[in-house]
């Protein structure tokens, strides 16, 4: 596990709140030791070496939106893991730290182009984020975001439910509702390779 800053992990109040914690999976995660340690003592993402792992997965909460798409380290490591064929997974928030992102694969066409160019991309809609009244907090509306980048926006047919989204490297997930189904994609694209990955 990594962060911006390394070390423990700030996690959303609105995340651990009772109505949260009910998910077989997020009990799960806060009754793991390793995962609980992992979350105390995350290296700093300026140390991460894409080199070193088959994907990234950049999980959600608004303080992503704050802190990923202005963070030059995990700017450098996005476009790194894509540079060297690597997945790149972001669900909810998480895809918020891709908006920046350029493509520095050396010789591709796409070369200097946004990272984001149309590929099908989900995350937060506009619809969610003002449902749970949070539109005017957030730095931008990542569904807006995406469509600026030239990413083409898909999404569920109904707000908060599971959606996620495979083009190529990139895999998103809508909302924190689509965490599983945006790991599942993840698993399958590392069990078949890159290389097979439409």
């Amino acid at each position: 596990m990594a962060s911006i800053r390394g070390g423990p992990i700030p996690i959303d109040p609105a995340s651990v709140a009772p109505q949260n914690l009910k998910t077989h999976t997020v009990k799960l995660f806060l009754a793991d030791p390793e995962a609980q340690r992992l979350m105390l003592h995350s290296l700093p993402v300026a140390l991460v070496d894409p080199q070193d792992y088959g994907a990234i997965f950049i999980s959600g909460g608004h303080g992503i939106a704050w802190d990923g798409p202005f963070n030059k380290e995990l700017r450098r490591l996005v476009e790194e893991t894509y540079a060297t064929g690597k997945i790149i997974a972001a669900v909810d928030h998480g895809p918020a730290a891709l908006v920046h992102a350029r493509n520095i694969r050396l010789g591709d066409p796409r070369e200097g182009m946004p990272l984001l160019f149309r590929k099908d991309v989900t995350g937060f809609s506009n619809t969610e984020e003002e449902a749970i009244k949070r539109a005017a907090l957030v730095p931008f509306l990542l569904e807006d975001r995406i469509r600026e980048v030239d990413g083409i926006y898909v999404h569920a047919l109904r707000d908060f439910d599971p959606y996620a989204v495979r083009t190529g490297q990139i895999i998103t997930g809508e909302n924190w509702q689509s965490s599983k189904a945006t790991a599942d994609l993840v698993v399958d694209a590392l069990s078949f390779g890159v290389r097979n990955m439409p």
